[in-house]
């Protein structure tokens, strides 16, 4: 029941929410302000506009895991390629399941690797999940 739990919410669940507050939401707001100006009629101005989309992510990724205190170190780093790859999934499919799709199998790739040893997956704190699943 744990581990169906934890494929659900910390995978599934999770993983979707996280990818459209951390790589799609900054790229759609940023095409958008781009989009308005009309610079993204020409490639030049969409090659910028998804510089700064990318930028915008990664932004909102760091300081969204800046938030937990083990990511105030150099883990970020690892934190910022991983969705820099995901966020260009999005960018160069114009496809936001690109990103969604893979933030939500790294998710679940992490739930079988082990939830506690993961740092992919919350909490990162020594709350067991397995026990606030059966608990219900």
């Amino acid at each position: 029941m744990g581990l169906i739990f934890d494929v659900l919410w910390v995978g599934l669940g999770y993983g979707a929410v996280d990818a459209l507050f951390l790589n799609v939401m900054p790229v759609v707001a940023v095409w958008n302000g781009f989009s308005a100006v009309g610079w993204t009629d020409a490639w030049p101005g969409k090659i910028a506009a998804g510089l700064v989309a990318l930028l915008a992510s990664l932004l909102v990724t760091l300081l969204y895991h800046l938030g937990y205190p083990e990511f105030r170190n150099l883990k970020v780093t690892l934190v910022l390629l991983g969705n820099a790859l995901i966020t260009l999934a999005f960018l160069v499919s114009g496809n936001p399941l690109g990103a969604v799709v893979s933030h939500v199998a790294m998710h679940v790739a992490a739930v079988f690797q082990g939830p506690e040893t993961m740092i992919q997956l919350p909490p990162h704190y020594s709350t067991n999940r397995v026990e606030l699943a059966e608990s219900k």
